[in-house]
């Protein structure tokens, strides 16, 4: 009874209400995955001038909650019990993460997983995370501006006072680490850069961010603490 109830994250109980629209969405997808593969590649050259992977495997699931995710290699795994109504959006989001990546990226990448805490460190991982998954999450809601933007400015008002503590060693520079993570961060706060770097320099912008580490080019006085 327990694991009807969806508890231990199975959500058996979500699966077996929308057990008809799970199958619907899995039948739509292997029946047009050629037509389904070009939109994706358009709507993610909008705002990115990467090679998207042409060998990316797409595996559909339906258990837990999360929405997907990406392993090194080429597949991406997508949760289909939840995104039920956005499943493109959260495709485009995984593949962007599959793209071709140079191999100073790559490497960064592999370091942001890393448990390297200097103060040095956990910044450059937030700016690497903040292009990552800032620009998937542009392309997820292809283009839009997010709809907290007061919020995501007082939680980025919020980070640098945490940041200018833990500098002084006022504070533990874990702490900083937990705020970045804890409130979402590299998806909030990294929409809105990628929204506002693309408003103003479009693709070239976005790329300059992503693939060359160059935010402060853009955006030195209010992201000087980078």
């Amino acid at each position: 009874d327990s694991f009807e109830h969806g508890s231990h994250g199975y959500n058996f109980q979500g699966i077996k209400k929308n057990i008809g629209k799970i199958e619907t969405i899995e039948k739509y997808i292997c029946d047009n995955q050629l037509e389904i593969a070009d939109a994706l590649v358009k709507q993610i050259r909008k705002y990115s001038g990467a090679k998207t992977n042409s060998s990316t495997v797409i595996c559909l699931y339906a258990l837990g909650y999360d929405g997907g995710f990406f392993l090194y290699g080429n597949k991406i795994f997508i949760n289909v019990s939840q995104c039920l109504d956005n499943w493109f959006a959260i495709i485009t989001h995984e593949m962007y993460h599959a793209r071709k990546m140079k191999f100073r990226s790559k490497i960064d990448r592999v370091f942001c997983n890393m448990t390297l805490l200097s103060n040095a460190s956990i910044i450059h991982k937030m700016s690497v995370l903040f292009a990552e998954e800032g620009i998937a999450t542009l392309i997820e809601h292809d283009g839009k501006k997010p709809a907290d933007v007061v919020e995501i400015r007082d939680k980025h008002s919020c980070l640098k006072k945490i940041i200018i503590l833990a500098h002084h060693n006022k504070i533990k520079k874990m702490q900083v680490w937990e705020y970045f993570n804890e409130h979402n961060l590299r998806y909030q706060l990294g929409w809105l850069i990628a929204y506002e770097i693309y408003e103003e320099f479009g693709v070239e912008g976005l790329d300059c961010w992503s693939i060359n580490g160059d935010i402060n080019r853009y955006f030195e006085s209010e992201l000087e603490w980078l």
